[in-house]
Order: C-alpha cells, then sequence, then structure tokens
C-alpha cells in the first residue's frame, strides 16, 4: 500500500464516493469493498489563543473512509478514500 493523503476533487451520491479526480484523471468508483469511520488525531484540531493549551475541536474528530474498486479508461485501482469537514482524501493506493 502506497500513502497518498492527497486532496482530492469527488463526486459523492448519499454519502458514498462515485467519482473522484486525482492526478488528472477521473476515476469511477465500480464497488466498495468496505467502509469505516476513524478518529481523527488529537493535533488536527484547529488552534484557539495563542498558548498550546488552547485548542478546541471546530468539528468532527471522526472521518469517514471507503475503500474502493476504481477505474479510469484502461487503468484500474484500489483506493482508500477519506472525506472529513466536506473535503476528500486520497489517503492511499492498494498494491
Amino acid at each position: 500500500m502506497r500513502s497518498y493523503e492527497q486532496t482530492i476533487a469527488c463526486e459523492p451520491v448519499d454519502g458514498c464516493p462515485t467519482r473522484f479526480v486525482w492526478r488528472s484523471r477521473i476515476w469511477r468508483v465500480e464497488s466498495v469493498q468496505r467502509e469505516w469511520v476513524e478518529t481523527m488525531p488529537w493535533w488536527l484540531v484547529a488552534p484557539r489563543g495563542d498558548g498550546p493549551t488552547d485548542r478546541i475541536a471546530t468539528g468532527p474528530l471522526q472521518r469517514r473512509l471507503w475503500r474502493v474498486d476504481a477505474s479510469s479508461g484502461p487503468y484500474h485501482g484500489v483506493y482508500e478514500l477519506a472525506c472529513w469537514r466536506d473535503s476528500w482524501t486520497l489517503v492511499a493506493a492498494v498494491d
């Protein structure tokens, strides 16, 4: 598995990814292998104030993930996508 954590454009339907753009290619999600939720690391909460302990959460501290089979023309792959605060990320490509 290769980790990327790159922001992507994604078209979800009912919260589930259907298409995404990565490396200038449009990928069509053919199937979802798995869906899960993970807790975000504590250091990703937004800072508030100037002190190191002046931090508060500004939204859910969990993100939803999907492992999907996707294709783009002749290319096929298995990818892990994540959504947090309406922002989509390509987390990894599964070898």
